[in-house]
């Protein structure tokens, strides 16, 4: 089957996360058989902090890119190309698959409300995402949560197909651990790095890892704490950082805020941290590649997770990609009680959850990962065996095959569901 694919333009506060669900698209099509040719938007010429001129830019690149071009069947990821995907599908007799990685209609005005302020521009939108929903033949919904948004929406249930997001369980695996600690475990010394401390090699399978120093003295041992910022609201730090200041709690806790390389809240963050008080606690840093991504998640001793309970997260939300990565990854991790985590994990089975937006159940939930090094290392177990489970590549791709297979096999005319 000859199959276009044609990708979003990445929002700037998930850019990794929809750039790994392309790859992960796409090569599960190819190695079921099929030819795919892609599609990445690149608009020149437009001001990157415009995200309508960004998206109207690449939608033209889209339909120039489609003009002339044959195939069986379009897959696109945002409503910017889905329209143009659409139009040429229909021109051509080809099917159509909607992977939802958002909507529009949710995700603008709650991440740019400044576009409320123009007039028509968030009722354009919705009328397109209507159009889309309406006559798409398939929709790929990356959690249970956004399928029951697509049903509230009016999308029949046999249209829709649930297919999260995956993670390497391979580059993604457990840092060696010391029985009744939680706390990663020293295998050999190898001399001492720079500013005196001490750096120690462990080995998991074939992964080396590299945990540096368990900090110790008179306050006892520090829980090193990792927060993938650059895929949350700035908002959602803010708790995080009032729970990590409680009262008694100062420098028990080690944070490290991963941010987008280009991202404007990285002064907000220490800024506020400094206020606190727990600005030697925090730390801003960013990962550039899946090297350095595992290198940072085996020093780690548990992954937070602060997703607010708003509309993108809770009524639109994927799975959140850092979630799995820290289940993968064999960290003990503390979330917020949302639906998309809730379908991930359940609490004091394979993560401990706490009410979102709360700084007291933050400091609380962290106090207990601190105080539980046995019971975390469970939970970190048992997440990292449900992942292995059901979100590796290739049960990605048995799902990509089987909603593949069921847009082939219907019949429905495309004029008879939109009339």
């Amino acid at each position: 089957m000859r199959i276009l694919h044609l990708s979003s333009v990445p929002p700037p506060h998930d850019a990794a996360g929809t750039a790994a669900r392309t790859a992960l698209v796409v090569a599960s099509l190819r190695s079921l058989g099929h030819e795919v040719a892609t599609f990445e938007p690149t608009p020149a010429g437009v001001t990157p902090t415009d995200p309508l001129a960004v998206a109207w830019a690449a939608r033209r690149d889209a339909q120039t890119w489609l003009d002339g071009r044959r195939g069986d069947l379009a897959v696109f990821a945002g409503v910017w190309e889905g329209v143009a995907a659409l139009a040429w599908a229909k021109a051509c007799g080809a099917r159509t698959i909607w992977d939802v990685s958002s909507f529009p209609s949710i995700d603008l005005p709650a991440r740019y409300p400044e576009l409320l302020r123009r007039p028509g521009r968030v009722e354009a939108l919705i009328l397109e995402e209507r159009t889309l929903l309406e006559t798409s033949d398939r929709l790929l919904a990356p959690t249970r949560t956004a399928a029951h948004h697509l049903l509230r929406a009016g999308v029949t249930g046999k249209r829709i197909s649930v297919v999260p997001d995956a993670v390497d369980t391979d580059l993604l695996r457990p840092a060696v651990v010391a029985a009744g600690t939680g706390f990663p475990r020293r295998a050999t010394t190898t001399g001492s790095a720079s500013q005196g401390r001490r750096t120690r090699v462990s080995t998991t399978g074939s992964v080396r890892t590299r945990t540096g120093s368990q900090t110790t003295g008179r306050r006892g041992a520090v829980l090193r704490l990792l927060c993938r910022g650059e895929r949350i609201p700035s908002a959602a730090l803010v708790p995080l950082l009032h729970a990590m200041a409680t009262a008694g709690r100062r420098g028990r806790y080690d944070l490290t805020v991963v941010s987008a390389a280009q991202s404007g809240w990285r002064g907000q963050c220490r800024a506020l941290a400094r206020r606190l008080g727990v600005e030697k606690d925090v730390h801003v840093t960013t990962t550039r590649d899946p090297g350095s991504l595992v290198r940072l998640l085996q020093s780690i001793h548990v992954c937070v997770a602060p997703l607010p309970d708003d509309l993108p997260a809770s009524v639109a939300g994927r799975c959140p990609p850092d979630v799995l990565e820290a289940m993968a990854a064999g960290i003990p991790l503390l979330a917020t009680r949302i639906a998309p985590v809730e379908e991930l994990v359940e609490h004091g089975v394979s993560a401990h959850l706490v009410e979102p937006g709360s700084a007291a159940a933050l400091a609380a939930g962290l106090a207990w990962m601190a105080d539980h090094p046995v019971e975390r290392a469970d939970l970190a177990s048992k997440a990292r065996a449900a992942v292995v489970a059901g979100y590796t590549a290739t049960r990605f791709r048995e799902r990509i095959a089987e909603a593949l297979s069921r847009t082939i096999s219907r019949r429905t005319p495309r004029a008879a569901r939109g009339s």
